[in-house]
């Protein structure tokens, strides 16, 4: 089965791929905002080259003239959210790990999940990001069960950390 992304995931695939490489090599600076467009317009741009064996709707015979144009422009607010709202709760963080698979049980359910980016303050305090891109996000019961989730996972994942489990979610 080849490896295909839908379209209404790939900006947020991208988004992520952007913000976790900034955040593990810039820990503590600023992020390089030129470099982030530069790295976003490439894979976009890969993509695109490459959209009929990479992204589903077009590996279908789906055509979409606008579509990489349009998430080649909001970008612009994904890289504003980052840089405004999220780098500085962030930038003094050690990284932890981001973007694994993992499971926990609940309920004696066996529940898959990846969490964006697990970092931890200097306070010792483990910090567990979702990264909501694409649609402007609003706080609902799917995001809070999400979260609740993952910070079960991460009171088992992180055993030390058992007693005093994620503060910041």
């Amino acid at each position: 089965m080849k490896d295909l992304t839908p379209k209404n995931a790939l900006q947020g695939k991208v988004v992520h791929e952007i913000l976790e490489e900034e955040i593990k090599n810039s820990t503590g600076k600023e992020p390089d905002l030129d470099g982030m467009v530069a790295r976003y317009q490439k894979k976009i741009n890969q993509y695109e080259m490459t959209a009929q064996t990479t992204v589903i709707e077009f590996f279908n015979g789906g055509s979409d003239k606008t579509f990489f144009d349009t998430i080649r422009k909001t970008w612009t607010e994904n890289q504003n959210r980052f840089v405004s709202d999220i780098w500085p709760s962030l930038q003094h963080n050690r990284y932890i790990r981001h973007e694994g698979f993992d499971y926990c049980l609940v309920d004696n359910t066996r529940v898959l999940l990846k969490v964006d980016y697990i970092s931890q303050e200097p306070d010792g305090t483990l910090v567990i990001t979702d990264w909501k891109t694409g649609i402007e996000q609003e706080e609902n019961s799917i995001n809070k069960l999400q979260m609740q989730v993952y910070a079960l996972w991460a009171g088992k994942y992180f055993r030390s950390y058992a007693d005093r489990p994620p503060k910041k979610l």
